[in-house]
């Protein structure tokens, strides 16, 4: 394996900017790059299941020898001692494992590897316009044959003729399967502020392309909101943000002191959809202080929020604190 090195300096987020976009671009277009990084991924993720399974077996066998020694023949002052000194032991051995699994805080790619799981086409064939059904067929076919990289070529075409969010959820999810998640956190992203279907799929998807980008922070707002939501995804999301350092306070009251958004101009709205600016993401960013605190906070969400501006007082909950100023989601005006 030729790449190992590079493929472990991404997972240790030790690439700088330019080496990830290169590092990315080698993932859509290097089938036999991607096929590397496929496979140290897996191997990674074992690895580091088998290390805890293997700590968490030597744990039991200690308790277990104490157990049977307590039983034996020996003096109550040698069974002492050695019950001490077992003990302290399993101490140790509990406390840095908790400390490795519990207080370190993984990385995005670790996390990444043990949320992401392939999505199935439970779409099927868009019957319409017969142009259509044949970009369909062969996008959704090259999706279900894993060809990723012609997945998502097709589904460019085929959402340029029939823009739906089954086609762009599908199209973002070909994108983070060829580690393009750049291009995956835009299309889905077009899912979430432009149709209800898929909604909460989307959001799920785009915060795991987000975190394996390293725009954790940029992930909250979408983690936060499922777990306000009745979704498949609401646990995982809660266990995501806990990782990370960001837990889901009480709500409280605020005032928006600064907010910008982005993309400013409008375009034309795909069929069925309100709103859309198309191939540009949509997210709203910002300071809100607490009516409670007076601390402040920064905001980000892909989702904008209509007519959010300087002055507006709203609810938020906070999700982290830190000295050089924490993390907060919006939920709404009030």
């Amino acid at each position: 394996m030729k790449n190992l090195e590079l493929i472990d300096r991404y997972f240790q987020n030790d690439l700088s900017p330019s080496e990830l976009a290169d590092f990315n671009e080698a993932l859509k277009n290097d089938v036999d790059f991607n096929k590397e990084f496929q496979e140290l991924k897996e191997i990674r993720l074992a690895t580091k299941a088998n290390a805890q399974n293997d700590l968490s077996n030597f744990l039991n066998a200690l308790e277990r020898d104490i157990q049977k020694e307590e039983e034996s023949t020996l003096t109550k002052h040698t069974m002492k001692k050695y019950v001490s000194i077992a003990a302290c032991v399993v101490l140790i051995a509990a406390v840095s494992f908790f400390t490795i699994t519990q207080n370190s805080k993984p990385t995005g790619s670790e996390i990444f590897s043990e949320y992401y799981t392939s999505y199935d086409n439970l779409a099927g064939q868009v019957r319409g316009a017969a142009t259509i059904e044949t970009l369909s067929a062969e996008a959704y076919g090259a999706y279900d044959a894993g060809n990723y990289i012609l997945a998502a070529e097709n589904f460019e075409s085929l959402v340029a003729e029939d823009k739906s969010a089954t086609n762009y959820f599908y199209m973002g999810l070909s994108n983070i399967e060829n580690g393009d998640f750049e291009s995956a956190v835009t299309n889905l992203n077009v899912v979430v502020n432009n149709f209800s279907d898929l909604s909460a799929q989307a959001k799920w998807y785009m915060s795991l392309a987000l975190i394996a980008n390293g725009a954790e922070e940029e992930a909250f707002g979408n983690l936060a909101g499922l777990t306000l939501e009745n979704s498949a995804y609401k646990e995982k999301a809660k266990a995501i943000l806990k990782s990370l350092g960001a837990f889901a306070n009480d709500l409280d009251g605020g005032v928006i002191v600064a907010v910008e958004q982005r993309p400013k101009e409008e375009e034309a709205a795909p069929s069925g959809a309100s709103l859309d600016f198309e191939g540009r993401r949509q997210y709203q960013f910002g300071t809100v202080v607490s009516e409670t605190t007076g601390i402040k906070y920064r905001f980000f969400t892909d989702d904008p929020i209509d007519e959010l501006e300087e002055g507006a007082e709203v609810e938020m909950i906070v999700l982290r604190q830190n000295k050089n100023r924490g993390f907060a989601y919006i939920l709404g005006r009030r």
